[in-house]
């Protein structure tokens, strides 16, 4: 054999045995175990307190204290419990084959609390941001089916409307928050 068909032969050998690996790790595990999925939870995570910094404050007077509060509650409670069943122990399984899950829930949630937070068009930017973030990590989705993905983008956006579309039906926003939201 030659040199570098030895390498590919141990480089396909080191690729499965990896995969494997990882594979038999729960969400947790191989997020810590990858730097990209980290440095794209961390490149998130910047993009969405910069956009809380600049919306948040001009928009979240459309809903009163109270109401915010039973939506993050929600979103919270139902977030770490899931996180906590399937991300950190890894009790649920099958659910990435599946279009509409348990996590479909967190994601409705989650467009509902954008719903007192931001303006359409940057919500769909973190919505769509995040499902990218899902495909191209490892431990947050990467095994989701393409029917699922988008179902959880589709709940966030509904999740929005419920909650957008019942503010300005009692005349909360002064015009519809499509890219500002500063129409309280």
């Amino acid at each position: 054999q030659s040199f570098c068909s030895r390498m590919d032969v141990e480089s396909t050998q080191s690729n499965t045995d990896i995969e494997s690996e990882l594979s038999e790790l729960t969400g947790i595990q191989k997020v810590l175990k990858s730097p990209g999925t980290i440095i794209g939870l961390i490149i998130y995570s910047i993009i969405f307190i910069v956009f809380l910094i600049i919306f948040t404050p001009n928009f979240y007077c459309a809903a009163k204290w109270w109401e915010i509060l039973i939506i993050a509650i929600l979103f919270l409670s139902t977030n770490i419990t899931m996180f906590y069943l399937d991300i950190f122990t890894g009790k649920l399984k099958g659910l990435d084959e599946k279009a509409v899950d348990l996590w479909t829930i967190v994601h409705f949630l989650a467009g509902c609390i954008f719903g007192v937070m931001f303006p359409f068009l940057w919500m769909e930017i973190l919505n769509i941001g995040w499902e990218i973030l899902e495909y191209t990590t490892k431990g947050l989705g990467d095994k989701e089916s393409m029917g699922n993905r988008v179902v959880d983008a589709i709940a966030v956006t509904c999740g929005w409307f419920v909650v957008v579309l019942s503010l300005y039906a009692q005349d909360r926003f002064i015009e519809f928050p499509l890219v500002f939201g500063d129409g309280c």
